[in-house]
């Protein structure tokens, strides 16, 4: 038993004496019997052969091959000594160990290897050290990546060509159909993606879902990698299977210089995807104000709505953004546009709150508004009030309901009915003259042509 903690002090001391440089601590730690290939329970388990490989320590890298240690002895994630050192570029010890026929391919729990460490670290003298040992440029990892998907990742761009001039595949695809310059691209790193380019890799290539390098950068705000893409004939207006395009990506995460580069290299501002949504859509929901002028400034269809009959101001309006509201309403969107189920941004505006939006509306707040059954009218039912045509007190009226409000600037006061295919309600009459003066003749919630008006008071 005295042994036993003897050996396992002395471990621990050799361990400490290695993670410093100490070499007579090593010395005497290893003459004492300390167990070489003792592993370090506060980091991985590492051997004092990882710590000295870590921090380029190579007298004690030798003091410890002298004893004869374990030259590919594994760590709790079964990392040997020359994926350390490879993680921090000392070339001696990568030197040292390969010397002692390390294994250069050896792979960890998740199939690492040392070149792939040295060229996601950037380590162009160890990536030449490994190749000139034999290691193989084409494994990959558990995930499918390469030593050049790390290299394209890090924005190493110096690796990439290394790698290349030694036959690496720059089109080789990880498990999710990534190639290095998709890796590249969505990491942001311009340079990287021009030197692929110029090696041949395919600008259009597609990972899984669809998405291609034009894409997930302009989904990232790389604005330099978008430019780079587009000057080399990247598709602007490539499709995702559910109609995503780069524009509509941009326009929602807010990249207002990406928008612009598309827009001015061929971008179709008005696609929708499956579901009917456009750019204006994604931007005006996001409250993106300069993507939402830029994108108007460029014809954006801003009476555009979704399958369910959503509208840009419908969207910003159900979320509050009052200035893009304005921005559209500005832009000539109508306030009174229904969805699917009826719903206005008026509508929205009031239920929800947004006094803000509601004066920009210049309408106020005294209830609902009030969808007016032509059937109703006819049968003379739902709490009528005495209501006869203006101008003729004797004869009485079935066109109408009780608390009828403008549709427009929700006043219940003198009214004018209107018969619509569409079976919405009414104005007041100052709204329906200033309709009028405008040659607006339509419906102001769903802009059906008017049919028939009817005058009426309410006594």
């Amino acid at each position: 038993m005295m042994a036993n903690n003897t050996k396992q002090s002395e471990s621990i001391k050799l361990i400490a004496a290695a993670k410093v440089g100490d070499k007579p601590g090593v010395t005497a730690a290893l003459r004492a019997g300390a167990d070489k290939d003792a592993g370090d329970p506060e980091r991985h388990n590492f051997t004092s052969l990882h710590w000295a490989a870590e921090k380029g320590y190579s007298g004690v890298v030798i003091k410890l091959f002298n004893s004869g240690v374990n030259v590919d002895v594994r760590d709790d994630r079964d990392r040997t000594a020359l994926h350390q050192v490879c993680f921090y570029g000392h070339e001696t010890v990568v030197g040292l160990l390969i010397g002692k026929s390390a294994i250069v391919d050896a792979v960890d729990e998740d199939g690492f290897t040392p070149l792939m460490s040295a060229s996601q670290s950037g380590y162009d003298n160890l990536i030449v050290l490994l190749l000139d040992a034999g290691a193989h440029i084409g494994l990959k990892d558990n995930d499918g990546m390469a030593a050049i998907h790390y290299a394209c990742i890090n924005g190493h761009d110096s690796v990439v060509d290394l790698l290349a001039s030694n036959n690496a595949d720059i089109n080789i695809k990880n498990n999710t159909d990534c190639q290095p310059i998709y890796s590249a691209a969505f990491y942001g790193h311009d340079l990287t993606v021009t030197k692929l380019i110029q090696l041949g890799a395919d600008v259009n290539c597609k990972a899984n879902g669809g998405f291609t390098p034009l894409y997930i950068a302009s989904q990232e705000g790389h604005d330099k990698v978008v430019e780079v893409l587009l000057e080399h004939k990247a598709q602007v207006n490539f499709k995702l299977p559910q109609g995503s395009t780069a524009i509509s990506v941009a326009s929602e995460y807010g990249h207002v210089a990406i928008v612009h580069m598309l827009i001015t290299h061929g971008a179709n501002i008005n696609y929708s995807r499956s579901d009917g949504h456009t750019s204006l859509m994604h931007a005006s929901q996001k409250g993106r104000d300069e993507i939402v002028s830029l994108l108007i400034l460029y014809g954006a269809n801003i009476e555009a709505v979704t399958i369910n009959g959503i509208s840009p101001l419908l969207m910003a309006c159900n979320m509050g953004h009052v200035s893009t509201a304005k921005i559209l309403l500005d832009g000539g969107a109508n306030p009174h546009t229904c969805d699917n189920a009826g719903n206005t941004p008026i509508q929205v505006a009031i239920d929800k709150g947004y006094h803000e939006l509601i004066s920009i509306m210049n309408i106020t707040p005294t209830g609902r508004l009030q969808s007016l059954s032509l059937d109703q009218e006819a049968s003379g039912t739902s709490n009528k009030k005495n209501l006869t045509p203006s101008g003729d007190s004797s004869t009485s009226s079935s066109a109408a309901t009780s608390n009828l409000e403008c549709v427009v600037c929700m006043d219940p006061r003198t009214s004018t009915v209107m018969t619509l295919p569409c079976r919405h309600a009414v104005t007041c009459q100052k709204c329906m003259n200033d309709m009028e003066a405008r040659g607006d003749n339509r419906c102001p919630l769903c802009r059906t042509e008017i049919q028939q008006r009817i005058p009426i008071f309410i006594n």
